[in-house]
């Protein structure tokens, strides 16, 4: 009798426990649903934390027949993905690139904050430019791609890739600006297509307000 009873009292004790973990992962869920929704109103498609878009960056990029990138010296991006824009410029896919003016004080002030000397800002910048040289180079004179440097002196922007593929589906990356830290180490919001928009309209009127501030055209 006892057995039966402790069996009994097993038994019940496991069904509420799994009521209860139930119920607290259909709320989870549920939740879960509620900021996706809530995201997906705002327009936003993803928001990656510190460094996990690397996947979803690369595989944009793959695909793209334009890409803009408005950055203050994206020397490391452009390191990293080196291989792959060598591979899209050959396809014949066009980058136009936006960064601060490297004599300008909006640069000199950013570098004070995040802690860098005028020596590293000027390295960094000739660093990238012969980067995209050797990246036109590597994809020979009979690629179709072509690549674009313009500066901007004004106001502290926020980082953005806009990619196009050759079915014009747009993906745009922004990251957040919060000096001292750097974008990289901040959060990542993803936009596709009629949402990215206004990026792609942010980035459009800075590079046509510096068509004189051309840097490097190839």
């Amino acid at each position: 009798m006892n057995l039966i009873l402790d069996f009994i009292k097993s038994f019940l004790y496991e069904c509420i426990f799994l009521i209860i973990f139930s119920s607290g992962a259909i709320i989870l869920y549920l939740k879960k649903i509620k900021n996706i929704i809530n995201l997906k109103s705002l327009g936003i498609n993803y928001i990656y934390k510190k460094g996990h878009n690397l996947k979803k960056t690369l595989k944009v990029i793959k695909k793209s027949r334009q890409i803009k990138i408005i950055a203050f010296m994206p020397y490391s991006f452009v390191f990293d993905y080196k291989e792959i824009l060598i591979e899209q410029i050959k396809a014949g896919c066009n980058i136009n690139i936006l960064i601060c003016a490297p004599n300008s004080l909006l640069l000199k002030e950013l570098s004070q904050i995040e802690r860098h000397t005028d020596n590293d800002i000027s390295m960094q910048y000739s660093l990238l430019i012969n980067l995209l040289k050797s990246i036109k180079t590597d994809a020979g004179n009979n690629s179709f791609g072509s690549i674009e440097v313009r500066t901007y002196n004004t106001e502290i922007r926020n980082p953005a890739i806009i990619c196009s593929d050759e079915h014009n589906h747009k993906t745009a990356f922004v990251s957040l600006s919060a000096p001292p830290l750097r974008s990289i180490d901040t959060i990542m919001l993803e936009y596709t297509d009629e949402n990215c928009n206004f990026i792609i309209n942010y980035f459009d009127s800075i590079w046509d307000n510096h068509s004189f501030d051309v840097v490097l055209k190839l």
